[in-house]
């Protein structure tokens, strides 16, 4: 028999709605699964979409640099975590720096920082938080680790402590070379030849449908829904532009009729 299941997910981008449904029976009995996200860089009508890796592996980072506060005037005995702070922002500019030479697509920063408000006392902490977004599994591992050697190093150097807490929010997204294949064809039959493009992906943005095509093969895509010039995903101005519904109804027909060779009046 023939099956569609639509999958009604919450919680896509970070608190990992897509392993939740999973545990609970989503994707018994699926042997294909596919993702859309509207994409708003261009004017609506077009998919972006490659096989292979599509979005990053997520890490956040909150890590607290801990020294001994006091009143700014009275340096005695001080030690501001603010001077560890500084070093590692430094040693992350070089770090970043050396691995894009390389060639390596990613990104890393730690652009939270939080100490005291007062502008007459040392804090005793001050707060780190940010995100390594990444692809291949190796450099991750090992950028992680020289990272966690550059925070203990600058913390010892400037006599801090420091607590470090470090998530992997979702895997990486992998587009089964089959099933990209089936969208693209399906884009292309519906939107046009010209419609389909590999054009701005991977992203650096993330999504838990990872969770799901490490189960079974699949293909996430994107389809453009710029309502005006500079519109952005999560901006407390953005405005989801309706034009793109039935268009992205017509794909997501037009694929159940390609995979299960139907044809809908």
């Amino acid at each position: 028999s023939k099956c569609v299941r639509l999958l009604f997910q919450p919680a896509e981008e970070g608190l990992g709605g897509a392993f939740i449904m999973i545990q609970e029976g989503a994707m018994d009995g699926v042997d294909e699964v596919y993702g859309m996200h509207n994409w708003p860089t261009q004017k609506p009508g077009k998919m972006l979409v490659k096989p292979e890796y599509f979005m990053p592996i997520i890490h956040t980072y909150e890590v607290r640099i801990i020294g001994k506060g006091g009143r700014a005037s009275q340096v005695e005995g001080i030690i501001d975590p603010l001077n560890a702070v500084i070093d590692i922002q430094k040693g992350i500019k070089s770090l970043v720096t050396e691995y894009k030479e390389k060639g390596i697509f990613f990104t890393f920063s730690l652009p939270y920082v939080r100490t005291n408000e007062s502008p007459d006392i040392v804090g005793d902490v001050c707060v780190l938080k940010g995100f390594l977004r990444s692809f291949e599994l190796d450099f991750t591992v090992e950028f992680k680790k020289k990272i966690h050697d550059l925070i203990i190093s600058s913390c010892r150097t400037h006599g801090c402590q420091n607590e470090m807490k470090i998530l992997n929010v979702c895997p990486a997204i992998y587009n089964t070379h089959k099933e990209t294949e089936h969208v693209i064809r399906v884009g292309k039959k519906v939107l046009g030849e010209d419609k389909v493009t590999s054009e701005g992906v991977p992203a650096l943005a993330g999504e838990d449908f990872s969770y799901f095509t490490k189960l079974k093969p699949g293909c996430f895509f994107f389809l453009s829904s710029q309502r005006t010039e500079g519109d952005t995903l999560h901006s407390d101005n953005f405005d989801i532009n309706d034009d793109v519904i039935p268009i992205a109804a017509d794909v997501w027909l037009g694929l159940v009729e390609d995979r299960f060779d139907l044809h809908f009046e």
